[in-house]
C-alpha cells in the first residue's frame, strides 16, 4: 500500500513520504509511519492534559510536542527489562527507539495479516474448483464493465484512489481528503478499502454506518438515494442519532459525487439481482489461515498492562 488511512495522510510518493506527524530520520517506510499516528493521537493512546495512566498517575506526556512524546516512550520502555531484551534480540545493540518502534509494529503486521491464500488466489493459481460456481458468477459481475474492479483493481483490489461514493453521513461529518489537500474535489472522498478478508470485517464504510456487507454492496446498487434514506439501524441509538440525511452536507455530498461512481441504470440493475453472487465472491477472499493468526490475543505483555481483545 502506498497510501494509508481514510484520508491518505500517509502516503508515498516515489521516494517521499508525507505524514501528519513528525517522522524521525530515516524511517520512511509508509506501514511504520502509520504506527506513529495512534500513539500522537489524543483521541486514541496519548491522551488529553488532565488524563490519568491507567495506574493512576499523571498522563506527563499528554499535550507535548512529538519528538517528546516519543522521548517520554523510549524511557517507558527502556525501564522494563523484559522490553529490553526483546529489542535486543530483535535489533542487537541499538538502543530502544521510537523507529524501531514502529518497524516491529509494521513487521508484525506484515506478518500476521497477510491475506495471500484465498479461494481466490488458489482459483488464479489454476485451482479451477477453488471457486464455487455463485463465486465464479460474482467474478464475472465484478470485473465487468462498470463493476466493481473500476475502483477495487490490482492484488489488494483497490486503486489506492479517493473517491466519494455517496456513503450516508454521521455527526461530526468527515470531509475525507478535503481536510488535508483544501481541493474541492477531494471533498467526502475516501481512499478504496482493499477488500480482502473484507467479508468478516465489518461494520463497513469510513463511519462504520453500514453494518452488514450486503447492505455495503447494496450501496451500490442505490448510491444517489442512500444518502438520504438510509437506516443505521444496527448502530447503537445515541450513534443513530446523528445520521445526517438532510442539509447542506448532504447537498454537498451529492454535489460532488466522483465520476467513477456508477449510475448507469443497467449496471445499477445488475448489481441489485447479483447481490447474492457478489457476496459469495467477497467470501472467496477471506484467507482463513490469516483470520485465526489474527484472533489470537497474547496472555499477557512484558508492561503488566492487562490486555484486552478477544
Amino acid at each position: 500500500m502506498e497510501r494509508l488511512f481514510w484520508d491518505g495522510r500517509v502516503s508515498r510518493d516515489g521516494d517521499e513520504v508525507s505524514a501528519q506527524v513528525v517522522v524521525p530520520d530515516g524511517l520512511g517506510d509508509p506501514l511504520a509511519i502509520q504506527a506513529l499516528h495512534p500513539i500522537l493521537d489524543p483521541a486514541e493512546m496519548l491522551g488529553a492534559p488532565g488524563d490519568t495512566r491507567v495506574d493512576g498517575s499523571a498522563n506527563e506526556l499528554a499535550g507535548r510536542a512529538d519528538l517528546e512524546v516519543y522521548a517520554g516512550l523510549e524511557a517507558r520502555l527502556t525501564a522494563i527489562e523484559a522490553y529490553v531484551t526483546l529489542f535486543r534480540g530483535a535489533f542487537g545493540d541499538e538502543p530502544i527507539t521510537i523507529t524501531n518502534v514502529v518497524r516491529a509494529i509494521a513487521a508484525f503486521e506484515r506478518a500476521r495479516y497477510a491475506a495471500t491464500d484465498t479461494p481466490w488466489d488458489r482459483y488464479l493459481r489454476g485451482e479451477v474448483d477453488a471457486l464455487s460456481g455463485a463465486q465464479k458468477l460474482g467474478a464475472i459481475v465484478f470485473f465487468s464493465p462498470n463493476g466493481c474492479s473500476g475502483c477495487h483493481s490490482g492484488p489488494l483490489l483497490t486503486d489506492e484512489a479517493f473517491h466519494n461514493i455517496g456513503v450516508p453521513l454521521l455527526e461530526p461529518v468527515d470531509e475525507g481528503r478535503f481536510a488535508l489537500t483544501d481541493e474541492p474535489a477531494d471533498r467526502y472522498a475516501f481512499r478504496t478499502p482493499p477488500l480482502r478478508n473484507v467479508a468478516v470485517a465489518p461494520p463497513f464504510m469510513h463511519n462504520g454506518i453500514i453494518g452488514t456487507l450486503d447492505d455495503a454492496i447494496a450501496h451500490y446498487g442505490r448510491p444517489l438515494d442512500n444518502a438520504r434514506t438510509y437506516e443505521p439501524e444496527h448502530l447503537p441509538a445515541d450513534l443513530a442519532a446523528r445520521h445526517v440525511s438532510t442539509g447542506s452536507h448532504v447537498d454537498a455530498m451529492l454535489g460532488t459525487l466522483s465520476s467513477d461512481l456508477v449510475t448507469d441504470e443497467d449496471a445499477l440493475v445488475l448489481i441489485q439481482v447479483s447481490l447474492s453472487n457478489l457476496l459469495a465472491f467477497m467470501m472467496a477472499l477471506v484467507d482463513e489461515v490469516a483470520l485465526e493468526g489474527a484472533r489470537q490475543v497474547p496472555e499477557s505483555v512484558p508492561s503488566g498492562l492487562p490486555v484486552g481483545g478477544g
